[in-house]
């Protein structure tokens, strides 16, 4: 997994859709999506595998976590706070979207996972350069 906020919150919105995708038939049973097993374990999985390299990660390397777009120096904590609740956003987005677009069509769901791998692949070579150089906006 990547460690840098915008290539992370793709994968953590790919997360979302793939444990929905997987536990469609179970999810059948609840109504409430925070009352859904599957999705508190989803929720669970980026808790302790996800967020702790992340933040790890943007303490140690802030300038690369924020992909050299802004300057971290200049970033409060709250707004820091901020960026690492839109993982556990997109992580529910992707749920939600799955299961969603799975009750109006079949199979949909999969078409969904594989246009977003794509983006993100896209977005991955666009951006080669700011993923692969760890560092800091000077040098």
């Amino acid at each position: 997994m990547v460690k840098t906020i915008p290539a992370d919150l793709f994968f953590m919105f790919i997360v979302g859709l793939l444990f929905s995708r997987t536990t469609l038939r179970q999810q059948e049973r609840t109504k409430s999506l925070f009352k859904n097993y599957y999705f508190l374990t989803a929720l669970a999985f980026q808790t302790l595998f996800c967020m702790p390299p992340a933040i790890y990660f943007y303490f140690a390397y802030p300038d690369w976590c924020l992909m050299y777009w802004l300057d971290s120096r200049y970033l409060s904590l709250p707004l820091v706070f901020f960026l690492y609740a839109l993982y556990y956003l997109f992580i529910t987005l992707g749920f939600s979207l799955s299961s969603f677009l799975e009750r109006y069509r079949k199979g949909i769901s999969l078409k969904v996972v594989g246009w977003t791998l794509l983006l993100f692949l896209l977005f991955s070579l666009l951006t080669f350069k700011r993923l692969l150089f760890v560092g800091t906006i000077e040098q």
